[in-house]
């Protein structure tokens, strides 16, 4: 399991930076690392949540809204 002080010390080499989001894809978190920031996550935070509303749980469209409206503000995304 990964924690988020794993990461924070930019003296370390595996430090990616702040304000951003790094992805890990593979059984052992190698294969695959990809870093982007919150805008971008955003975007595909949006399609994810559009999937589970419209696909599995429409019951729970207002609060999915409500949560990414929160996202939104909290990081000043458009």
């Amino acid at each position: 399991m990964l924690r988020k002080n794993d990461y924070d010390d930019p003296y370390d080499e595996f430090y990616f930076g702040e304000n951003v989001i790094q992805f890990f894809s593979g059984p052992d978190y190698d294969y695959y690392i990809d870093i982007i920031g919150y805008e971008e996550f955003y975007k595909y935070l949006v399609l994810a949540c559009e999937f589970y509303v419209e696909r599995r749980h429409p019951e729970h469209k207002e609060i999915v809204e409500q949560k990414l409206k929160e996202i939104r503000e909290a990081y000043g995304l458009e």
